[in-house]
Formats: structure tokens, C-alpha cells, sequence
């Protein structure tokens, strides 16, 4: 069944008809294959549509989402296994707001008091350079993750890279 938009009668007789807008079907729901699994469409990917390309995608994914997704991690934190992405507006505050919470993360892992302050100094470090080469009311994103005993901080920010090889080499250099 087709529905579609009312149109608004003209004041002449010499106007145009207007063609209503056709309307979009709404999407079909998706329903679980017996092993859990949603079914991939035709010609479609197995991975999820932020795997690529998005600076944001740290690993890809192997699957596409559980139906029904498996419980949460009740366990306690731990300072050996922790992954957090902060997401932040560019602004003046913000490589301390990064820090700040850097710091709560740290303290809740209970963290090796030693590795405390440089990451600090790290994530304070990375938010400024990272809001330096985002625009105003744009957004970072800073991860703070340990695994096998390696603390690791990274900040994407949102500068495109030049065309031009010189300015490229130029803002790598900066950078």
C-alpha cells in the first residue's frame, strides 16, 4: 500500500500541479537466524559500517552484533584490562576535563601510582594538541586502554590531510 502526502490546491488555474513527495517505506524489522545471528543482506559485508574508514573504528569487528547481545562484564575493574573512549567538544577546557577523568579511570583500575602521573601528563598533553588541530565546537576523541600490561593513550582529531605534498610534510612535521 502506497501512501502519500497531501497536496495543497492551487490559487490559479494557471499553475502547475504539484506532484505529492513520495513517501519512504519504513524499513523492514530484522529477525534472528536460529543460531542468533541477524542474516546478512544481499551483497552487503559481514562487518558494521563504522569498521571503515572511521577513525574512531580501533579494531574491526568480526561480527555484526549479537541478537540477543551477550550480558555485561560484571567483574571488578581490574589494572591490568581496561579500554575507555572519551569523546570531547574542542575547546579550552577540555585538556582538562580529559585529565581529569583520565584520572578517575586510573583510580577506579587502581593503577600503579608510577605510571600516574606521566599518563596525566600524556592525556593533558594530547588533548591540547588534539583540540589545537580541531576546529571550534568540533569534536576529539582520546582512548585510554591497558592490555598486557601496556598503558596506551591515543587521540584522533579531526584535521584532514593536505593534498599538497609539501604542506603535508610541513603539518607532519608540526604535528
Amino acid at each position: 500500500m502506497s501512501e502519500s502526502l497531501p497536496t495543497v490546491p492551487a490559487k490559479s488555474s494557471t499553475a502547475l500541479p504539484v506532484d505529492p513527495l513520495p513517501v519512504r517505506p519504513a524499513p523492514p524489522t530484522v529477525a534472528c537466524l536460529p543460531n542468533g545471528e541477524p542474516p546478512l543482506a544481499a551483497g552487503r559485508s559481514a562487518l558494521p559500517a563504522y569498521a571503515f574508514g572511521s577513525p574512531y573504528a580501533l579494531q574491526i569487528a568480526s561480527r555484526i552484533t549479537q541478537c540477543p547481545p551477550p550480558p555485561p562484564d560484571l567483574r571488578e575493574p581490574s589494572p591490568s584490562h581496561f579500554v575507555y573512549g572519551l569523546t570531547l567538544l574542542s575547546a579550552g577546557a577540555t585538556p582538562l576535563i580529559a585529565s581529569e577523568t583520565a584520572g578517575a579511570v586510573l583510580d577506579v583500575h587502581e593503577v600503579e601510582d608510577e605510571l600516574v602521573g606521566p599518563a596525566l601528563e600524556l592525556v593533558h598533553e594530547l588533548a591540547v594538541h588534539a583540540c589545537r588541530f580541531t576546529g571550534a565546537g568540533e569534536m576529539i576523541h582520546l582512548v585510554l586502554r591497558r592490555f598486557d600490561g601496556v598503558l596506551q593513550v591515543v587521540a584522533h582529531d579531526t584535521h584532514t590531510p593536505h593534498l599538497n605534498s609539501r604542506l603535508a610534510r610541513q603539518c607532519a612535521e608540526r604535528r
